[in-house]
C-alpha cells in the first residue's frame, strides 16, 4: 500500500459529513413590502408574484407564509380589480388557518374577502369560526352583529 496509500486512508476516515443547510426564515412582511415597492400591481402582477414566490420556495408551509402569499393575491385583486385573485387570496388564507387555526390575522382578510364577494353567507361563517378560536374577538362580535 505504501506510505500515501496509509495516508489517504487515514484522511478518509476523519471526514466528517457535512450537516444539510437549513433555510433561512424570513420575515414574509418585509418581503411583501419590498415587492411592492417594485413591482406596479396593474401592470406586472405576475413579477410580484414570481419574485415572492421564489423568495418563499426554500421555506417550509407555515401558516405565515400563506396569509403574506393570501395579502399579495387580495392586494392584486384590488389593484387589477380582478376577482380571480381574490378567489386565489380566499384559498390562500384558508390554507393558513388549516394550519393554525387560531392564527388571528387570516380571518379579517378572509372576511373582507367574502365581502368584496358579497357573499353573506361566508362573511357570518367566518366570523363564526374565527369566536371559536377567540371567543372575546371584538371585530368578529361586530362583524357578526352587522351581518346577522
Amino acid at each position: 500500500m505504501g506510505i500515501f496509500g496509509k495516508f489517504l486512508k487515514k484522511e478518509n476516515k476523519t471526514k466528517e459529513p457535512q450537516q444539510p443547510e437549513h433555510p433561512t426564515t424570513i420575515s414574509y412582511d418585509d418581503l411583501l413590502r419590498s415587492v411592492l415597492q417594485r413591482h406596479d400591481l396593474r401592470t406586472d402582477h405576475k413579477g410580484a408574484l414570481a419574485e415572492f414566490e421564489a423568495a418563499c420556495s426554500g421555506q417550509p408551509d407555515t401558516a405565515e407564509k400563506f396569509y403574506w402569499l393570501g395579502c399579495l393575491h387580495y392586494t392584486i385583486a384590488g389593484a387589477r380589480k380582478d376577482v380571480a385573485h381574490v378567489d386565489k387570496a380566499i384559498t390562500t388564507f384558508e390554507k393558513a388557518l388549516k394550519l393554525k387555526p387560531d392564527y388571528p390575522l387570516p380571518y379579517k382578510q378572509l372576511i373582507g374577502a367574502y365581502i368584496s364577494k358579497r357573499d353573506r353567507g361566508k362573511v357570518i361563517s367566518t366570523a363564526k369560526r374565527w369566536l371559536e378560536v377567540d371567543p372575546n374577538n371584538e371585530t368578529a362580535k361586530n362583524i357578526l352583529s352587522q351581518y346577522s
